[in-house]
């Protein structure tokens, strides 16, 4: 029946009657929300609801599916964890120890340790630092420091005293006088990986055996040899399994 032919009381009242209306456009929460507004106010705001009492379009879930968030709750709130703090600096290293072997005698001490025991000669220089070539026997005499090395890797140095005396350390920096020859050994030096049977059966008859190869309680093979330019004593070692 037309609202005209109804009698006053029975009509609708537009503040009452309330119908609803969805509202199709994007909303704070992402949504579409139906809310409800009086007929006959079309253009009038929507009600907003309260952030927990908003209901969701039906197969919206389906439609925008949300992944849940790593510890629970809702990922839209998740504040991002702050990036790891950079890695600290390497410290510095040293890579080796190399003995340097101070001696006054250079031509007889290459003699001993290049043509007696197993190393070879990887660089050499004279005094005015020129380098002097490592296969010149008759130069030997002008050598103030070699560098040697073993095939296993062993290193040593060879050091002209009154050369590192005249022009690398400042005076009084050394010993006034090294022990002499024969006076007992103030220095030792070990050279690992060396087949210690090996070297001994190819000493020369003049070289000074301190002990014959032995094995040794720590699981070593060991021969010592005496530097009859400098007094020094010389260890080769090699490891062995066999106690």
């Amino acid at each position: 029946m037309p609202h005209a032919l109804l009698p006053r009381r029975s009509r609708p009242s537009a503040s009452v009657l309330l119908v609803a209306q969805p509202l199709c456009r994007p909303t704070a929460l992402g949504t579409n929300l139906f809310v409800s507004q009086p007929l006959g106010h079309p253009t009038s705001p929507p009600v907003k609801p309260a952030a927990d009492q908003v209901p969701r379009c039906h197969g919206d879930e389906q439609r925008h599916p949300r992944p849940p968030r790593r510890g629970g709750g809702d990922y839209r709130y998740a504040r991002r964890a702050p990036p790891p703090p950079p890695p600290p600096p390497p410290a510095p290293a040293g890579e080796a120890a190399i003995v340097c072997l101070l001696v006054d005698d250079m031509a007889a001490s290459l003699a001993f340790y290049v043509d007696v025991l197993p190393f070879a000669v990887q660089y050499a220089m004279d005094a005015a630092a020129a380098p002097v070539p490592v296969g010149d026997r008759g130069r030997r005499g002008d050598v103030v420091f070699a560098m040697l090395k073993t095939a296993a890797g062993a290193e040593v140095m060879l050091q002209l005293r009154a050369a590192l005396e005249a022009d690398y350390l400042p005076a009084g920096a050394l010993a006034t006088a090294p022990a002499p020859v024969g006076a007992g050994a103030q220095f030792s030096i070990y050279v690992r990986g060396v087949d210690v049977d090996a070297a001994y059966a190819g000493l020369p008859p003049t070289a000074e055996v301190l002990f014959k190869p032995r094995t040794m309680p720590y699981k070593m093979r060991e021969m010592a040899l005496r530097d009859p330019a400098n007094g020094f004593v010389v260890v080769l070692t090699k490891a062995t399994e066999t106690a």
